[in-house]
């Protein structure tokens, strides 16, 4: 097995980030993990790190982190949009300190694609492979205000606060409550401003877009500037991991050979 060892990096805003690292050789790439968001991010740990252990078995160098007061971080969760991206730089930054001449692959899940296409120009990633990506975070706020309704009625069996009270909730300042998070407006409103109308990856990139939705709604979905980007868009068959799922099966074949097959090109 390769060499791995945990800890944690103090990022900008000196809050220490928990990383995971699968350390191979100082020659081959480095992947960087971004999570999803908020109960995405637990229900998807596992399968991430089964992912990991088969891309160190592919020699390949491979970095997980949670962003600040997620998972095994310190500080406050969940913090604007803005401040993950600065978590992901911050991140890798210490490992590139470390191993500055390795190249960047990034992978993020949902959201955390929105996070890595928005900072891969910026780290200068090589490959950047996005899994059920946010295309539209708007609808993405609706279904998170969605989860809330939801609980309200398996609570109460009535809703007793509708998608307007929420928002004029978020509007005065107050706290609402998102899949068991308690969110602020600045957290809600920042997700808009991650959408993938553009990206800052280059077409040299070799964007890889992964879908688990429909084959011929996939490509239909997608944001017009994407769709003409130069991207690889592959649609694959897997299980919506990064959600509460009947069965567990933490070894994702199609969706690890479709990566292994991008990343090695």
């Amino acid at each position: 097995m390769k060499n791995q060892r945990c800890g944690y990096v103090i990022n900008r805003r000196r809050v220490p980030l928990f990383y995971q690292l699968h350390f191979c050789d100082s020659t081959r790439p480095v992947v960087i993990f971004c999570n999803p968001l908020l109960e995405e991010a637990v229900f998807c740990k596992n399968y991430l790190t089964r992912w990991s252990q088969e891309l160190a078995e592919n020699d390949y160098n491979v970095l997980l982190f949670d962003y600040q007061g997620s998972g095994n971080s310190g500080g406050e969760y969940p913090v604007p949009a803005d401040q993950m991206l600065d978590d992901l730089a911050d991140v890798t930054s210490w490992y590139r300190n470390e191993n500055p001449k390795q190249d960047l692959f990034l992978i993020g899940i949902r959201f955390g694609f929105n996070l890595a296409s928005k900072a891969a120009r910026q780290l200068d990633a090589t490959r950047l492979i996005g899994v059920e990506p946010i295309f539209h975070p708007e609808r993405y706020q609706t279904s998170l205000l969605r989860s809330n309704l939801t609980t309200q009625l398996s609570t109460w069996g009535r809703i007793e606060e509708d998608r307007n009270k929420l928002m004029t909730r978020l509007e005065a300042g107050e706290r609402i409550t998102i899949s068991g998070y308690e969110i602020d407006r600045e957290f809600f409103q920042s997700i808009d401003t991650f959408g993938l109308r553009y990206t800052d990856a280059t077409t040299e990139s070799l964007i890889l877009l992964q879908a688990n939705s429909r084959r011929k709604s996939f490509r239909k979905r997608m944001p017009k500037p994407l769709q003409k980007s130069g991207a690889i868009h592959e649609w694959i068959e897997m299980e919506s991991f990064w959600t509460e799922t009947r069965y567990h099966a933490p070894k994702q074949l199609a969706l690890f050979e479709a990566a292994n097959r991008f990343l090695s090109c």
